[in-house]
């Protein structure tokens, strides 16, 4: 990681080749080689990914900060792609009449979602994730405990399909991790949601109440958040 910077830097001569630093760090050496993945990728992230989206964007990175990791993972010469924006409040709100509190709200990011994937399923494909193209989930206290909904967003039927089907294979040792009640899912096209058993009847209100927008910078994403409902 510490190259890394120099190079970032060009402390050490000509910038290194961003993929040969991908390509390197997918074999794990120093004090952090043994650490679950979630503390080593969390680490080094910013380091190997984010010299790499540094080397493609130089000071435009700074001028306008990436909205999403998805941005950070997958640089592009078109520049970044936008992806959906999803607003979960209304259907916070909605979870009142149900005796439910939003306790929170926020958004898991195709990286952090990688993450918790293979937490649940080390094995887990690839391609599983990286079709995301956005989400939003809640965590509610209700009368009968804590209780979650959850939407994504994906660039495809498949992926949405793929996504759904890794999360059936995961419920049972997520379950058993997190002392949540069962899961539902449900899709309906290029979205899905998940929601566990307490909101199980009101499923398809996480999709009916969720207000989306097509995002590509931190300033349209704050925008869309902000807006009056």
């Amino acid at each position: 990681m510490e190259t890394c910077v120099h190079q970032s830097f060009g402390l050490l001569g000509r910038a290194k080749d961003p993929e040969d630093v991908l390509r390197e760090s997918q074999d794990p050496v120093g004090p952090l080689s043994d650490a679950p993945a979630l503390v080593r990728e969390s680490t080094s992230f910013p380091y190997i990914y984010g010299y790499r989206f540094a080397y493609h964007e130089g000071k435009d990175g700074l001028t306008s900060p990436p909205a999403t990791t998805e941005q950070i993972l997958h640089p592009g010469s078109q520049g970044r792609q936008n992806f959906q924006a999803i607003d979960l409040s209304e259907y916070a709100r909605s979870m009142e009449t149900e005796g439910c509190r939003d306790i929170y709200q926020d958004t898991m990011g195709e990286f952090t979602l990688s993450l918790w994937l293979r937490k649940f399923n080390a094995l887990i494909a690839q391609q599983v994730w990286e079709g995301w193209d956005g989400d939003r989930w809640i965590a509610a206290e209700c009368n009968n405990g804590r209780e979650m909904a959850w939407l994504t967003s994906w660039d495809t039927e498949k992926d949405a399909v793929e996504f759904e089907e890794a999360v059936r294979g995961i419920a049972a040792t997520l379950q058993s991790q997190t002392e949540l009640p069962s899961l539902s899912t449900t899709r309906d096209g290029k979205e899905a949601a998940i929601v566990s058993e307490g909101l199980r009847s009101r499923i398809f209100d996480v999709r009916n109440l969720a207000r989306r927008a097509r995002v590509t910078s931190r300033t349209e994403l704050a925008s869309h958040f902000a807006r009056p409902q």
